[in-house]
């Protein structure tokens, strides 16, 4: 998102980030962004999901 305030770019570091492409990749259409949310896969074979004990 391109914006401008000055307490937002101070904070640039700690803000959330988007990756360049889906799932990763929010549209900012609600249209699209909600079909990719229900049917979407979230999987990209990188993220790991599972419980914290077991991901050690």
């Amino acid at each position: 998102m391109d914006l401008q305030s000055g307490y937002i770019k101070r904070a640039a570091s700690g803000l959330p980030k988007q990756g360049g492409r889906r799932p990763w990749m929010m549209r900012q259409n609600f249209l699209l962004d909600l079909a990719d949310m229900r049917f979407g896969r979230v999987d990209d074979g990188v993220l790991r999901f599972g419980r914290a004990a077991a991901m050690r």
